[in-house]
């Protein structure tokens, strides 16, 4: 599954691309997570977080396939991963040397516009690291996304990871 794509974030910082789990492209990006964080993507990204997602955005420089020119990853699970029957995005991550120019709001926007696509509803956020807390607000307040109530939003945040 391939979706339109790719999308460049505001900025032309990178372009997005749309696939599902299985494509070479995503399985290129979750190794290059892995190898830049094991943590971080044991965290995001492992055992059922990865096997529950449907779509994965791929963000990567613009004129360049290679996976050396992926700097983001993003994972959809149109029927939920926290909560049953709701699209969620379950991760976001961008190359720490590339955080802070709209890679993650972009990342999230295309799977967002996916949950409505695919599943005709807006999709959740829940954030697991404090980092992560001022993308999903944002988000949420431009109504990109939903999040969980505040008191179940502080019950899941973790500590800062690389």
């Amino acid at each position: 599954m391939h979706g339109a794509g790719p999308a460049a974030p505001p900025g032309g910082a990178a372009s997005v691309t749309l696939v599902s789990r299985d494509a070479p492209l995503a399985k290129a990006a979750y190794a290059l997570v892995h190898a830049a964080a094991p943590l971080t993507a044991a965290l995001l990204f492992g055992g059922e977080r990865w096997m529950d997602a449907d779509l994965v955005a791929v963000a990567g420089d613009a004129h360049a396939s290679d996976a050396a020119a992926i700097v983001g990853l993003a994972t959809l699970a149109l029927d939920g991963h926290h909560m049953p029957g709701a699209p969620e995005i379950i991760g976001v991550w961008v190359a720490p040397s590339r955080r802070r120019r709209g890679i993650g709001r972009a990342l999230a926007a295309t799977l967002a516009q996916a949950a409505q696509d695919y599943a005709g509803r807006p999709a959740l956020l829940i954030p697991v690291t404090r980092e992560s807390v001022g993308l999903a607000r944002a988000l949420a307040a431009a109504q990109i996304v939903t999040l969980p109530d505040e008191a179940l939003l502080e019950t899941w945040l973790l500590a800062e990871l690389p």
